[in-house]
């Protein structure tokens, strides 16, 4: 009667089952350390010192908290320098004319200094319409460029009422100071608003 015993098959050991190891991959167990298996052993997250570095990345940059309202400052500073001058041409006038001088070269002179004038508030009225459209409001380069090149045109024009420079002076701070930022401001808004590209 033995041999028609049946046979029982003793049940695994758990000590036999395998462990899962640290190298599984991502998602099944944790290494043997808490952290997630990565790549390299461990998910790059929990390296220490990985978001540091991360953050190290990239230049520097003024807050935009502090550009917008500088750069506003500056480009409102730059508008009423040029009312005012707008409102007396008389000493710039005189200043780049001969002692002897008749109307006629008044008046050219005249004429040449409006046109400096007009010229600055047009390119002045192209930045402001870029910055409270919100195309270059939050670009930290354009900001920057642009308060650089308005502080001084601010600092130029303030120069030229106190010391009654000649009209010419006034063609030169336009060439440098206005013509520049207008110019990039002007291809933002053509990149954004003619591509339909975000504005930041």
């Amino acid at each position: 009667m033995d041999q028609y015993r049946p046979v029982r098959s003793s049940p695994p050991s758990l000590v036999s089952l395998p462990r899962p190891s640290g190298r599984s991959k991502r998602g099944a167990w944790p290494g043997p350390e808490g952290a997630w298996p990565g790549p390299e052993g461990a998910c790059p997250e929990a390296r220490p010192g990985a978001r540091l570095r991360a953050r190290r990345v990239g230049a520097p940059m003024p807050p935009r908290g502090l550009l917008v309202p500088a750069r506003f400052l500056a480009l409102t500073a730059h508008l009423v320098l040029l009312v005012l001058l707008g409102g007396d041409t008389d000493p710039p006038v005189r200043a780049s004319l001969p002692p002897d001088f008749s109307a006629e070269e008044y008046a050219r002179a005249q004429r040449w200094l409006w046109g400096a004038l007009g010229g600055a508030l047009g390119l002045l009225g192209v930045e402001f319409v870029g910055f409270f459209s919100g195309v270059s409001m939050f670009r930290p380069g354009q900001s920057l460029f642009s308060l650089g090149a308005h502080v001084a045109a601010a600092l130029g024009l303030a120069l030229a009422l106190l010391e009654d420079w000649d009209s010419g002076s006034f063609w030169l701070l336009f060439g440098l100071c206005s013509v520049p930022p207008a110019v990039t401001e002007a291809l933002l808004l053509v990149s954004v608003l003619g591509c339909r590209r975000r504005a930041f």
